[in-house]
Order: C-alpha cells, then sequence, then structure tokens
C-alpha cells in the first residue's frame, strides 16, 4: 500500500454520485480537497468515511443533518482557494452505510455502523472521525469500537444537555480508545448548543461560525460538535505524523493533557491546542517492553520479556509502572502494576514470564507497557504476540 495521508468527511443531501464516481475521487490528493469535497456533498444522506494519513487511516462517519468537514482536517493552505485545513496532505475513501427508506428518508442502522468499524479496523484505520448521534446505548457497537483499536473521536451532540445525566451515543461510549468532543465559539467559551459533561465529555474544539465548503464552488459557516470534532481528528493526525509508534492512549493523554483551559465543564475544562499537543516536553520516564522468546507461540507456552524504566529527567521520579494484555477483542487483563520510584539519570529493568492459558483463542495480542506519573509523565511501548493454534 502506498503512503498516503487524509481528513474527515462532510455530506450533501441529494444521491447524485454512483460508486464508479467515488472510485475516481478516491486517488486525488489534498491538493486539491477542495473539488474533491464538492463531489463528496451530493453522495447520499449518511456518510462513511475511510481517510488514510501517511501509515494510518481515519474514518469518518456522518449524517447530512449535521455537516462534517474533512477540510478542517485536511484542506490545503497557502493556495488561495477555500480555508485551510490541518493535514495538507490527504486522500479521501468514503464508504456508505446508509440506507434509503421510501426513496426520500435515509436510515443508520448500527449493524451497517458496526460493519464500517470492522472494515475500517482490518485495514489498519488508526483514527476516527464520528460526527453523528442518536439513539440508544448498544453493546454491540461498544465491543465493536474497543476491539477495532483505533482513536474513536465523536461529537458530544448539539442539545445543550450534560451528558453525564443524558448520555448521547457513540460519544458517551466509555471506553479507553474513545474521546468526546464539544465545541467552542470565538469567544472561548462553550458553544450555547454544545453537549458538555466533567465526566463524560473530554474537551472543547471550534465548532461556531465554522467555514466550510458547499455544492457549486461555494462556502459558508455552520455550527455544531460535527465541526469540533474533526479539529480533534487533524490535530491527533498531526501528532502521529510526527511519531507512528504513538499509542491510542498516548494520544489521547497528548491531546488532554495539551488543552488550554477555560473552565467549560469537560474532564480537561479546556479548548484542543495543536501547537500545545506538538511540543509536550518528552516523558521524564520511558518504557520499553523487549521479548527475549519468540513472539508466535500456541497455549501453553511460556513467552519472555524485559521491562525497562529509564527516568530521562533532572529529579527522581515515582511512577506507575503497569503491563497490560489487550486481547483481540480490545479487553485489557492486568498483569503487573507496581509503584516505583526511579532516580535521576537510573534505569531499572526486570525480566518477566507468562504462561499462555489453555485454551487461549487465537489471534494478535498486545502487551503494553505503561509509565505514568499524573499530570506529568504518560509514556507505553507495544508489543505484538501472535497465537496460534
Amino acid at each position: 500500500m502506498a503512503v498516503l495521508p487524509y481528513p474527515a468527511g462532510n455530506i450533501g443531501s441529494g444521491n447524485t454520485k454512483t460508486p464508479a464516481d467515488l472510485r475516481a475521487a478516491i486517488p486525488l490528493l489534498c491538493n486539491q480537497l477542495d473539488s474533491v469535497l464538492l463531489e463528496l456533498f451530493s453522495v447520499g444522506r449518511f456518510r462513511f468515511l475511510l481517510i488514510e494519513h501517511l501509515s494510518f487511516c481515519i474514518i469518518a462517519l456522518s449524517r447530512v443533518s449535521v455537516k462534517i468537514k474533512p477540510l478542517y482536517i485536511g484542506a490545503v493552505g497557502n493556495n488561495g482557494i477555500g480555508v485551510t485545513g490541518i493535514n495538507w496532505n490527504v486522500k479521501i475513501m468514503p464508504l456508505k452505510t446508509a440506507k434509503r427508506i421510501l426513496f426520500v428518508f435515509c436510515g443508520l442502522e448500527d449493524a451497517d455502523i458496526i460493519k464500517a468499524i470492522e472494515y475500517a479496523a482490518s485495514n489498519g484505520a488508526r483514527i476516527s472521525n464520528n460526527s453523528f448521534g442518536g439513539g440508544f446505548y448498544n453493546q454491540a457497537v461498544v465491543d465493536a469500537i474497543r476491539a477495532s483499536k483505533h482513536l474513536f473521536v465523536a461529537a458530544a451532540g448539539n442539545e445543550a444537555k450534560n451528558n453525564d445525566v443524558n448520555p448521547s451515543y457513540p460519544a458517551s461510549y466509555d471506553l479507553d480508545n474513545t474521546i468526546s468532543v464539544a465545541a467552542t465559539d470565538h469567544n472561548d467559551i462553550l458553544a450555547f448548543f454544545s453537549n458538555y459533561g466533567d465526566i463524560s465529555v473530554d474537551l472543547g474544539a471550534p465548532g461556531v461560525n465554522t467555514l466550510s465548503t458547499l455544492p457549486g464552488n461555494n462556502y459558508d459557516a455552520y455550527d455544531g460538535t460535527s465541526m469540533a470534532c474533526p479539529h480533534v481528528v487533524g490535530v491527533v493526525a498531526l501528532l502521529l505524523s510526527d511519531d507512528p509508534a504513538l499509542t491510542n492512549n498516548e494520544l489521547k493523554w497528548r491531546i488532554m493533557q495539551a488543552t488550554d483551559f477555560i473552565g467549560i465543564p469537560t474532564v480537561t475544562g479546556g479548548r484542543l491546542n495543536a501547537y500545545n499537543a506538538l511540543n509536550l516536553p518528552p516523558p521524564a520516564v520511558t518504557i520499553s517492553v523487549n521479548p527475549t522468546s519468540p513472539t508466535a507461540v500456541s497455549p501453553g507456552d511460556t513467552i519472555y520479556y524485559t521491562v525497562t524504566l529509564n527516568n530521562t529527567s533532572a529529579s527522581d521520579q515515582s511512577v506507575m509502572a503497569a503491563v497490560v494484555a489487550v486481547k483481540p477483542d480490545g479487553n485489557g487483563l492486568p498483569l503487573i502494576s507496581r509503584l516505583l520510584t526511579i532516580g535521576v539519570g537510573q534505569t531499572h529493568y526486570q525480566d518477566f514470564s507468562k504462561v499462555v492459558p489453555p485454551g487461549t483463542i487465537p489471534g494478535d495480542y498486545e502487551l503494553i507497557g505503561r509509565a505514568e506519573v499524573p499530570a506529568v509523565n504518560f509514556d507505553e511501548d507495544l508489543v505484538v504476540y501472535s497465537i496460534v493454534p
């Protein structure tokens, strides 16, 4: 596969484009993004977009009633056309998931959302933009998001309600690999329509009077958490372009740690800051997980690995060190958790072993080492083990 970068998506209200039209648009690079968006505007009322950035993908799922803006993530700047996005070298692959009902309405079913998430995951997607909402809690959707092992970024919703009390799905699915995004305005306060939540909404991003494309080479401004969501996706893409080895947890930690505090009712109380996210200091304590035996094993075999912690700071550090095994379905199994003090310039390492239990389901298992000092330090290292029959 070619090394290709990406943005999120946009919608229209007709259904005038054929699959051939979509396939023809896929190879276009982001220096033609504005014209690509115009082609995609009229492709149905619901949209699922798979977007790839460098060695990873971004997916976007959207609904016509919420105008999602791929150009927020990828529109090229300095060309005298339209607006400037966050990532300038991108492609779009749209995957339609909605069904037309009675030739007038469109419906988006959980089963189709799940299929789209699974398709994206099987093709290596790292990030998704999900500017849609509504419906009830669905455990199958939760399982699909968790198993996808990508960062699922979702719009908090536009009902001016507290998601802690009245959840809005999918933004309110409480998973490690989700980010819920509220909307802020030009005064750096919570948008009047935006949902919020001290526990369930992570941060805010610009979502008021945001300029986007319209059919016929036109532009107009729109409001919504659907506009805020792709701003976060774009910054995540920037982080990955700078360091493709970042894990989902590292990406989420950096996005949230880098916000500018403006006192809005979210987990961070802050608004997205791309510059801060890209310029956070390196971890004071780093962790690495190094296999000392084969990484392709069968049930009953023993895996051997070494965990190394290195204090690169100018002071002693008290760090929570952990190792977690993540199963193919995305569920984590804690293996080790210890509070350690690492002296200035010191390196701490220890050998470990683990027997693969009989009956373990074949598949790829992630062994993740984690070094954390809350609000100060977060570092992970990931090794993939393949369990074979």
